[in-house]
């Protein structure tokens, strides 16, 4: 859908962006990593169970909170590429799903290859939450230390949930591989963390957050706190000062209908091609879902929507 609004609103907008994005993005810098801690200390409580064990709940929280960010990327496309006709949307449309589709299949035919390029893919793209904190090679170092640390500690539950997606031997190999690569992506991690807390306190102060998420608490707690609070709320905020700082109405349209679809079809795809039970089914279709759609969502925010 694209935004309409008045020349004048859209120029007193533009001005009001850039410190109305900076207000928005340090508020949620600081409420994510209070939340980070407290979950952290209410897991170490034993207050909090792992979702692991209630699986439905918490994919659909991951569904409903988390997968919905990337609806934006037509408006995302629409703001970078100018063309808001019929023609041009559905151009879009179509190179977006075939991209999608096309991991699809590849998933279904070749799990053993897709899981270790989902989990690649995911390095890269979550890379970009500290676009305007890092410079590329160590935001690579944190992703991979975010994304590798749950398979150092909680190597059964990780295998567990890649064997939803894939052939055992497949999820023994890749999570064997994520925990060698755990403690010296941890280490350079350190480094980066402590170089940045003298300019960047905040900054530094969210990342020893998420790292310590990743590493203490089970893999399917610490994804959907990251997804679902700091890596979906920072997408729509960098989205809405990208479309110039839109009426919060207007901006949610934006989203509109392809969020609905996407729950839609991940819901569609656990019940129509996963053999496991109704909780693994939605988590691994989620994650399924994540990787298909996460090709074409790169192309579009990473690649054709950078704006640094």
């Amino acid at each position: 859908m694209a935004i309409a609004t008045s020349p004048m609103i859209r120029a007193v907008n533009t001005e009001l962006a850039p410190a109305l994005h900076c207000s928005l993005f340090q508020t949620h810098r600081k409420v994510f990593t209070v939340v980070a801690l407290s979950m952290l200390a209410l897991t170490g409580s034993g207050l909090v169970s792992s979702p692991i064990e209630m699986p439905i709940p918490a994919g659909l929280a991951i569904l409903v909170l988390g997968v919905p960010h990337g609806a934006f990327d037509v408006a995302i496309w629409n703001s970078r590429n100018g063309d808001r006709s019929a023609h041009g949307l559905s151009g879009m449309l179509v190179k977006y799903v075939a991209l999608a589709g096309g991991f699809f299949c590849l998933w279904l035919i070749a799990p053993a290859v897709a899981l270790p390029i989902f989990i690649a893919m995911s390095i890269y793209h979550f890379s970009s939450d500290w676009d305007h904190d890092l410079d590329g090679i160590p935001r690579l170092i944190v992703a991979g230390a975010m994304i590798s640390a749950p398979a150092a500690l909680h190597r059964a539950e990780v295998i567990e949930i890649f064997s939803w997606l894939s052939p055992t031997e497949t999820a023994n190999a890749v999570a064997l591989a994520m925990a060698t690569a755990a403690l010296p992506l941890l280490q350079a991690s350190l480094v980066v963390m402590v170089l940045t807390a003298a300019r960047r306190p905040w900054a530094a102060a969210e990342l020893a957050a998420v790292l310590a998420l990743a590493w203490l608490t089970p893999p399917l707690m610490f994804f959907l706190v990251y997804f679902c609070g700091l890596h979906a709320v920072r997408h729509m905020i960098e989205t809405h000062r990208l479309l110039g700082a839109p009426a919060g109405y207007t901006f949610a349209c934006a989203a509109f209908p392809y969020a609905p679809l996407a729950i839609a079809g991940t819901v569609g795809g656990a019940l129509t091609f996963s053999t496991l039970p109704p909780g693994p089914a939605l988590v691994g279709a989620i994650f399924m879902a994540l990787g298909a759609l996460t090709v074409p969502h790169i192309i579009v925010v990473d690649w054709y929507g950078s704006t640094d």
